[in-house]
């Protein structure tokens, strides 16, 4: 998606935005520095938002039973939803001159050599306008695959007094539901784990060791490829168990 590749392409440029002078290979200016903050924050809310929207959408269409005329009826406000909270958290950032160098990359931070800039609330921006709703996001996706794996499994119950053996009642499509839900929140949590653990230590004021920051910084830019790895693996796993070409799968 495109929040996913403004995204990664904000990590790719890592310090090289950042004031000169201010960071390892920083290059840029205040202007430069503010730019990155500003899609940084954007593409960082939207990506994980976006996935409120499409469990959203599975839980409409596997539980609730909507037929696809009547999703496409809120499909605006499920795109809007996202859109709405990365670049409004964006646009804020920019008013209140949130954006600044912040280690590897620049966003919301404190600047002490620049008063004009320095925001000494920085740390409960940073809580408000990524981590806190990062981590809420986390807590609904894994709720919506809970409510979604037992709906199919209820579902699966009720039929087993139609079914003639036991190698009939295991759980095929529940077994396969539950997976992808692991896979999907697992694959949010990985993203988001260590940057969390990174972004804390430093509000408290300690240091956070190198590996934190080498798994942060390695983590944390693979939000889209998760996502793709997510969508493509019941497709893949679709081909080695019947041999169904990937692409009669979309």
């Amino acid at each position: 998606s495109i929040s996913d590749f403004f995204g990664s392409l904000m990590c790719f440029l890592s310090t090289w935005p950042i004031p000169r002078g201010e960071a390892c290979l920083a290059a840029g200016t205040t202007m430069t520095c503010t730019a990155q903050g500003f899609f940084n924050q954007t593409a960082a809310l939207t990506t994980p938002t976006y996935n409120i929207s499409l469990a959203i959408y599975y839980i409409l269409v596997i539980v609730k039973g909507w037929k696809e005329n009547r999703v496409s009826k809120i499909e605006k406000y499920l795109h809007a939803l996202p859109i709405v909270a990365g670049l409004g958290t964006g646009f804020a950032g920019l008013a209140l001159k949130l954006y600044n160098g912040a280690g590897w990359i620049c966003w919301i931070a404190p600047a002490p050599n620049n008063p004009e800039r320095h925001n000494p609330n920085y740390g409960i921006f940073r809580l408000a306008f990524l981590y806190a709703d990062a981590w809420a996001i986390i807590i609904f996706l894994a709720i919506c695959m809970c409510v979604i794996y037992f709906h199919v499994l209820k579902q699966e119950q009720k039929l087993d007094k139609y079914r003639a053996s036991f190698a009939q009642k295991k759980r095929k499509q529940s077994k396969k539901i539950r997976n992808q839900a692991y896979l999907y929140v697992g694959c949010v949590y990985m993203t988001w784990i260590f940057g969390s653990i990174f972004r804390f230590m430093e509000l408290a004021g300690l240091t956070p060791p190198t590996y934190i920051t080498i798994l942060f910084v390695t983590f944390f830019p693979l939000q889209g490829f998760f996502n793709l790895t997510t969508y493509m693996f019941p497709r893949i796993l679709r081909y080695f168990e019947e041999g169904i070409p990937l692409t009669q799968s979309f």
